[in-house]
C-alpha cells in the first residue's frame, strides 16, 4: 500500500487535502444537478451554500498545499487545478436557463468540461500506474472504473456503428464492473489499513471504519448502477432504421432514460461525497462539517 511510505503526519495532511477536494468537486456536481430541476428559494439557498463551502475548501487546500511534499504533492496539485476548473464550470452551467447537451436524448454531454475530466482521469491513471497506487486503495480503483466508463462512452459516441465497437465497449464496462466489486474482506482490509495509518484512538478508529465501510459499499453500488445505466443506453439505442419505423421503441427508451437518469446521478453524487465527509468529521472538523 503506497501510503505506508508516508509518516503519519504527512499522510493525515494528504488525507485532509484529498477529502476536501473530493467534497468540493462533488458539491460542484451537486450544484449543477440541482440546477437541472425545479429551483425554489430553498434549493437556491442550498446551491449558494454549497458554492460558499467549495470556495472555503479550496482556500484551505491552497493554504496547506505548501506543507505537502513528494508524492502527496504530486497527487494534490493537479487535483486542485482540476477541481477549481470544474467548480467554475459547474457554477456557469447552473446559471443557464436551459442545460444544453450535445447528445440530449441520451444525457451524455461531450464538451470541454468532459474532455478536461477525461484528461484529468488519464493523468491520474498514469500517476497511479507509475507509483503503483492501485494496491490497497479503493478510491484509486473507483477512479480507474470511472475512467473506463468514460472510455466506453467515448468509443460509442465516436463510432459510426455499434457493430464494430460493441466488443471494445463491453470489455471496458466489464473491467469497470470488476473494479467496483471487491470482496467484503478486501474492503475491510483496505479501510483498516487506511485508518490505522492515521493513528487515531481505538474507539474513534472503530467508529470511522464502520462508517467508511458503509460509505464505500454504497459508493460501489452507485457505480455499478451507473454502469448498468450506460450499458442500457448504449446497447438498446435503436439504429437508424428503427428510429424511423419503430417510434414505440424510441419513445420507450427515452422515457426510461428520463425516469432513471436524475435519480442515478443524484445517488452517485451523494455516494461520492459521503466517504470524504465521514473522514473530514474526524480529522478536518475545524474547517467545516
Amino acid at each position: 500500500m503506497w501510503f505506508k511510505s508516508l509518516d503519519t503526519k504527512q499522510f493525515t495532511l494528504y488525507t485532509q487535502q484529498n477529502a476536501r477536494l473530493n467534497t468540493a468537486y462533488w458539491l460542484g456536481a451537486l450544484i449543477e444537478h440541482k440546477s437541472e430541476g425545479p429551483i425554489d428559494a430553498i434549493i437556491k439557498a442550498e446551491m449558494d451554500g454549497f458554492d460558499r463551502q467549495i470556495k472555503l475548501l479550496l482556500k484551505h487546500v491552497r493554504k496547506d498545499i505548501r506543507r505537502q511534499k513528494g508524492l502527496p504533492l504530486e497527487i494534490i496539485k493537479p487535483y486542485l487545478r482540476h477541481t477549481a476548473f470544474m467548480h467554475r464550470h459547474f457554477i456557469k452551467m447552473s446559471k443557464r436557463s436551459v442545460i444544453s447537451k450535445s447528445i440530449a436524448p441520451l444525457g451524455f454531454g461531450v464538451d470541454m468540461a468532459v474532455r478536461k475530466e477525461v484528461d484529468y482521469l488519464e493523468l491520474k491513471y498514469e500517476l497511479s500506474v507509475s507509483h503503483n497506487l492501485f494496491v490497497g486503495d479503493l478510491e484509486q480503483q473507483s477512479d480507474r472504473a470511472i475512467r473506463l466508463i468514460y472510455q466506453a462512452i467515448e468509443i460509442w459516441t465516436q463510432s459510426r456503428t455499434l457493430f464494430f465497437s460493441r466488443r471494445a465497449i463491453q470489455q471496458r464496462l466489464d473491467t469497470a464492473k470488476e473494479l467496483l466489486t471487491p470482496t467484503a474482506d478486501k474492503i475491510q482490509q483496505c479501510t483498516n489499513a487506511y485508518i490505522t495509518h492515521l493513528s487515531l484512538g481505538i474507539d474513534e478508529s472503530m467508529t470511522l471504519e464502520a462508517h467508511l465501510i458503509e460509505d464505500f459499499n454504497e459508493q460501489l453500488s452507485a457505480g455499478l448502477s451507473l454502469i448498468e445505466f450506460v450499458s442500457t443506453v448504449i446497447f438498446n439505442q435503436p439504429g437508424f432504421i428503427a428510429q424511423i419505423f419503430d417510434k414505440k421503441r424510441v419513445t420507450s427508451l427515452s422515457e426510461w432514460i428520463e425516469g432513471n437518469e436524475r435519480p442515478m446521478q443524484g445517488r452517485l453524487i451523494a455516494s461520492m461525497i459521503a466517504p470524504s465527509d465521514t473522514i473530514r468529521r474526524v480529522i478536518d472538523a475545524h474547517v467545516i462539517d
